[in-house]
């Protein structure tokens, strides 16, 4: 661990000091851990590789405002995931809708896909500000509720509570892929699902919520569909970093920030 931060402590005092060599050093250390990153959220390569790279610009123009209170390769995925969903906001606001109908289809075989989870992002995007941080806070950068408590100023209990509107909001987003016939719900707690789901239902409520579930065809698709949400949401995908791309982002930057 020592190690680690060490490096990134040598990183951070390069590139403050403009050394030679530095970005090229940002590029080839980080590029591994942030294109799997910001691939997943846009799906695709392009964009990605767009968003790699006004990820390294922004963080090369703007070393001088970190301040070490966290880690760097921290600070540099915070960068990176904003730079995506910058963009991702951006190609939404150009098409003016979600093409989640294309991705039903993926509901019913139940495997996780880049595909499928490319409009997820899209709806995270379009949610209001403090439902979409939260929800990139816990799915993409993964901290725990007590981080992003620390993180937000606020208790774990907020944290739970935001997280599950959140999960709520984007469901409704959603509700073609999850719940194509209709309606979310038979007009029953839509929140009483999630947290059947989520497995934080009280105890007192296991039964009625399960027998209701069971009894009724509505709420069993849109258990289905919301199981599938939180198992696409909380997949590690695999994906591949293209041969050359660390070079290639060296060279196609602003030859005035990489000296």
């Amino acid at each position: 661990m020592s190690d680690s931060i060490d490096v990134d402590a040598q990183l951070v005092a390069s590139l403050k000091s403009r050394e030679d060599g530095a970005y090229r050093e940002l590029v080839e250390t980080f590029t591994p851990q942030l294109y799997p990153v910001v691939m997943r959220v846009l799906n695709n390569p392009q964009d990605a590789e767009d968003a790699l790279q006004d990820t390294f610009i922004s963080c090369w123009k703007g070393i001088s405002r970190f301040d070490g209170r966290s880690k760097f390769g921290t600070w540099i995925h915070r960068v990176a995931v904003n730079a995506a969903f910058k963009r991702l906001r951006k190609n939404f606001d150009h098409r003016g809708h979600l093409p989640i109908e294309e991705a039903a289809r993926h509901v019913a075989t139940d495997v996780p896909t880049l595909e499928a989870l490319g409009p997820v992002w899209q709806a995270v995007a379009a949610l209001p500000d403090d439902l979409s941080q939260i929800i990139r806070l816990k799915y993409i950068e993964e901290l725990s509720s007590e981080e992003i408590a620390a993180e937000l100023g606020l208790t774990s209990e907020n944290v739970r509570q935001k997280l599950h509107r959140a999960r709520i909001a984007l469901a409704a987003k959603l509700q073609p892929i999850l719940c194509p016939s209709g309606d979310v719900t038979c007009g029953g707690d839509l929140g009483l699902l999630m947290d059947l789901i989520d497995g934080t239902l009280s105890s007192d409520l296991l039964l009625p919520v399960r027998n209701h579930i069971d009894s009724c065809t509505g709420c069993t698709a849109s258990e289905v569909g919301f199981t599938w949400l939180a198992k696409l949401m909380a997949a590690q995908l695999k994906v591949t970093v293209p041969l050359g791309l660390a070079d290639r982002l060296v060279l196609t930057a602003n030859s005035t920030l990489v000296n």
